[in-house]
């Protein structure tokens, strides 16, 4: 059996399966196809948190919420990552839909939504409304991202659905 990715990569990668054995002309972006497909939620955890940790560092805390939103999604493009902003997302109440009834600030890979937040302290409703969020979506975590904070370290927190 023969698997052709070379439409995928321009020609440059062809991977031949032989039983168990995998034969990759191109190793590099072999690596890269399974790296950026089969990508842990760790490892795009990580990448996430280094963009806003880029993004603060680079601005610092007292803008507003809006200008974050924007360099953070700037970073997350330049980082090879498939981000949407402002993501209408519908809601169905007792079999109706409500269409587009609320909206996450970026959701990221399609799987995890970041809420932005530029306030002095973060309150319980904002943890509230990203549980809220994952609830709705049926994603299963979030980051509630304070750029406001002092320290950048106290202005992140995971948000994990069903746990």
């Amino acid at each position: 059996m023969m698997l052709n990715l070379t439409e995928l990569f321009g020609g440059r990668v062809r991977v031949v399966f032989w039983g168990v054995g995998i034969l990759c002309v191109d190793f590099f972006w072999f690596l890269l196809f399974v790296f950026l497909f089969f990508m842990t939620d760790n490892e795009l955890t990580y990448r996430i948190i280094h963009c806003a940790m880029e993004v603060y560092n680079h601005l610092g805390p007292g803008l507003l919420e809006e200008v974050y939103e924007r360099a953070l999604m700037y970073e997350l493009v330049n980082a090879g990552l498939k981000a949407e902003s402002q993501v209408a997302l519908p809601l169905v109440y007792k079999g109706v839909d409500l269409e587009k009834s609320y909206r996450v600030d970026i959701l990221v890979e399609e799987k995890i939504i970041l809420e932005l937040k530029s306030v002095a302290q973060l309150e319980p409703v904002h943890y509230k409304q990203l549980l809220s969020y994952l609830k709705l979506s049926g994603l299963r975590f979030g980051y509630l991202i304070n750029f406001n904070e002092k320290d950048f370290k106290n202005g992140y927190h995971r948000i994990v659905n069903g746990y």
